[in-house]
């Protein structure tokens, strides 16, 4: 029996129809914390001052994470429902990229380019020394460029994965409002 109640269920989803939710756990007309008479729509007693998960009655405290339907049309609108009840699914999201810029040693190099100018000015002209010392620094970047030691600096891709954390709704799958989440 049990078998072909499942059958149904899924054929009713790939039919895109909406299932009937889990049945309600304990005695909807009595609080689960105090035992006194309450409306069997509520998920709050006024006598003690409980909260509870509508669905599973189990006591709610300000640290659970705690969701209500956002749907009109489902039983479970508005109702407490604990994390518990209304597992959290997570879905991953398109990543972030970005480019971020790397450094090169275009800084030492116009060190080594001054230094070097002077030592040759010193030795031979002015011009002979800028000549000279641009085809030095210039031959030495571009083989250390060659090399994979980056001169004048590059970028790098960054890809950010990103992930939401969903809770649907136990009845009608449609998404949920997150009351609490202090944990």
């Amino acid at each position: 029996m049990i078998p072909n109640e499942v059958e149904i269920t899924s054929e009713a989803n790939e039919a895109g129809t909406a299932t009937a939710p889990p049945p309600r756990r304990g005695d909807p007309t009595r609080c689960p914390v105090c035992g006194s008479e309450i409306h069997e729509e509520a998920y709050h007693c006024p006598h003690c001052g409980s909260d509870f998960c509508y669905h599973c009655r189990a006591r709610l405290f300000d640290d659970d994470i705690q969701t209500q339907c956002t749907n009109l049309e489902c039983e479970y609108y508005g109702k407490t429902i604990c994390s518990v009840c209304n597992a959290a699914h997570e879905r991953e999201e398109e990543p972030s990229v970005y480019y971020e810029p790397i450094d090169g040693i275009w800084p030492l190099m116009v060190l080594v380019y001054l230094v070097l100018f002077v030592v040759l000015w010193i030795k031979a002209s002015f011009i002979a020394s800028i000549g000279l010392t641009t085809l030095i620094v210039v031959g030495v970047g571009f083989l250390l460029q060659k090399v994979g030691i980056s001169v004048l600096g590059a970028s790098r891709e960054v890809v950010y994965r990103r992930r939401t954390t969903e809770y649907p709704c136990i009845a009608c799958g449609e998404p949920t409002r997150v009351l609490r989440a202090h944990a």
